[in-house]
């Protein structure tokens, strides 16, 4: 008997919002042999996007959740205790397979970097709430996935060996981790990024290119407008969004686009630039870092242990500090020799195989 797979995830794209947990939908979209319908609690209504069925939580609760047997599987994309535990703990019979990408299994402040001045914080978001929140958040976490292990119902995917890690720091589980339960399965690249690769050769309109959400000091965009006012002969692009340059001058030779990039748009961006320049503060992987790396334009990220864990396979990656300074000359001479990028490690015809050969797994246990 063929079961079904739902996928739980808190957002999900939607044709007036791209961006919504769309490393799920690239993942759901690709599978070849999983069939799966995603159920998004942030649904109003039920719809379908690029072929996948997504529908509301309510409408899983009505009609699957009290039905679900032992072929069916659910899995879960960076829970929360709001939303995918109460249905996590109400499943009896069908496989878990959770996905692990970052902060949920994290406490906040003892990882991300302290907001922007003038962003605004709610009462919630004080340290003191927070780290009561995140106590809570994990000791609920280690219970319900305990619980699972014990029902031999649950599999863990982790997207880095970092991310493993500071799983083990974080949760307090009673179950060792191995081979049979868990798995390390790096996110995959957009196939735009596998099958075509970085023109050395074309016209270029900028020196450096950058694709970050302005607002978040995660994305360290404050370290982009720092190169770009050190380097005032080099001209930068930044594609992204957010009230930064509200409040901080933005230098001449950098050119703001708050234009939505597909990832076919992305490609032609990147030919357009020299080099790509993707800071970052925190990562469980970096996802658009190793779509860049894997498209084969010469990269500088930070010297983070994520970072190289994830590119040490790339010669065209130049790691930075952000507080030293860059020589952003001596990377731009050096970008002739980086021209046979690496298109195996973020393939999605190798990591989506095996991530449904794992998941796959999971009902002959």
């Amino acid at each position: 008997m063929v079961g079904k797979n739902f996928v739980l995830c808190q957002d999900y794209p939607t044709k007036d919002n791209h961006y919504a947990m769309s490393y799920v939908h690239s993942r759901v979209r690709s599978y070849k042999y999983l069939k799966c319908v995603v159920v998004s609690f942030s649904a109003e209504f039920c719809y379908e996007i690029d072929g996948v069925e997504v529908i509301t939580a309510e409408f899983f609760k009505k009609n699957y959740l009290d039905f679900l047997n032992e072929h069916d599987r659910v899995l879960s994309h960076a829970p929360n205790i709001k939303n995918h535990l109460p249905i996590l703990n109400r499943v009896n019979k069908a496989k878990v397979v959770i996905f692990l990408h970052g902060h949920e299994v994290l406490k906040i402040n003892n990882y991300y970097p302290e907001d922007y001045s003038w962003v605004k914080k709610g009462f919630l978001g004080r340290p003191f709430f927070q780290n009561t929140y995140d106590t809570l958040k994990l000791f609920l976490l280690g219970r319900c996935f305990n619980k699972l292990m014990r029902r031999n119902r649950l599999k863990l995917i982790f997207v880095s060996t970092w991310m493993k890690n500071e799983f083990l720091n974080n949760v307090n589980i009673n179950f060792d981790l191995n081979e049979s339960n868990s798995a390390i399965i790096n996110n995959a690249s957009a196939p735009e990024f596998i099958n075509k690769t970085y023109n050395y050769d074309c016209e270029k309109a900028y020196d450096a290119i950058s694709i970050r959400p302005f607002d978040s000091p995660k994305y360290a965009v404050d370290q982009i407008v720092k190169l770009a006012h050190e380097n005032p002969t080099l001209n930068f692009i930044l594609y992204g969004k957010g009230k930064y340059f509200d409040y901080n001058i933005k230098p001449k030779n950098l050119t703001v686009s708050e234009d939505f990039l597909r990832p076919e748009e992305i490609t032609d961006a990147l030919d357009k630039a020299k080099i790509a320049i993707m800071p970052t503060r925190l990562d469980a992987q970096g996802v658009m870092m190793c779509e860049m790396a894997t498209y084969g334009i010469p990269l500088v990220t930070s010297d983070l242990p994520i970072c190289r864990e994830v590119l040490f396979e790339f010669d065209n990656v130049t790691y930075w500090d952000g507080e030293e300074d860059l020589d952003l000359l001596k990377v731009l001479r050096d970008t002739k020799s980086h021209n046979n990028p690496n298109k195996e490690k973020f393939s999605s015809d190798f990591l989506l195989r095996k991530e449904e050969n794992f998941i796959n797994e999971v009902s002959n246990d």
